[in-house]
């Protein structure tokens, strides 16, 4: 996981998880320690980033939707990320293979 704290808000910025020990549920536990972390830090938000646009089960993004929507909270939609090539012609190639895959576009 990476969280980022900066100002009044702590950003979930990315995390993964295997399916090994499921059932014990760690990703819960790691996001409950990070948002004390925040409250530590006197954050007065939590972010948990990005989710699907909507609530469609097909979408790729749906897993980590329903994730974070057990924690309650509000959906705040704003532009999303930018990428900031380093080196152009190796970014044209990687774009045109990510928009080419399903995945997060569907």
């Amino acid at each position: 996981m990476f969280l980022v704290i900066s100002s009044h808000r702590a950003t979930y910025l990315y995390g993964v998880s295997s399916s090994s020990h499921r059932n014990l549920m760690p990703t819960y536990a790691l996001q409950w320690r990070a948002i004390q972390l925040a409250r530590e830090y006197e954050c007065l938000e939590y972010d948990m980033f990005g989710i699907a646009p909507n609530a469609d089960a097909s979408h790729p993004m749906y897993g980590p939707y329903k994730f974070k929507q057990g924690f309650g909270g509000e959906i705040y939609h704003q532009l999303g990320c930018w990428d900031y090539p380093l080196d152009e012609e190796r970014y044209q190639c990687f774009a045109a293979r990510e928009m080419s895959m399903q995945g997060y576009y569907s």
